[in-house]
Formats: structure tokens, sequence, C-alpha cells
């Protein structure tokens, strides 16, 4: 199967979220993956470096909500 268009992956560093992230790349879907984890964001785009297809960029993104 080959998925159209860009998928937006949120929590894609725990859980559910990286295979999640594989499966849709097998299946040639465009991945935004989403998550606060800094480590498990450079851990998947280290996974997919080496696909012939893949381009990785992070780009940190902060919000100006205030911690209750």
């Amino acid at each position: 199967m080959t998925l159209p268009g860009t998928i937006l992956i949120t929590g894609a560093t725990d859980g559910l979220g990286p295979a999640l992230a594989e499966r849709l790349a097998a299946d040639g879907a465009d991945l935004i993956p989403h998550g606060r984890n800094q480590a498990g964001l450079h851990r998947i785009a280290d996974q997919f470096a080496t696909h012939p297809l893949a381009e990785a960029a992070l780009t940190p993104v902060t919000g100006g909500r205030p911690k209750c």
C-alpha cells in the first residue's frame, strides 16, 4: 500500500509512536513525528536516516503556555 500525503504523529517517541512511524514509513507515507522527548526524536531521526528516501531535520518548537 502506498499512502499519499503527510501524516503528523503526535507522541512519536514513546509507546506506539515509534512502531506507527515505522509502519507508515514502510507504506510510503511522509511523516512529521512530534514529541517532547528530544532524545527519542533523535532516535527516530537516526532510525530513518538509512532509508533511501528519508530526509530528517529536527526543529525545536517551544510554547508559551504557562505551567500549572
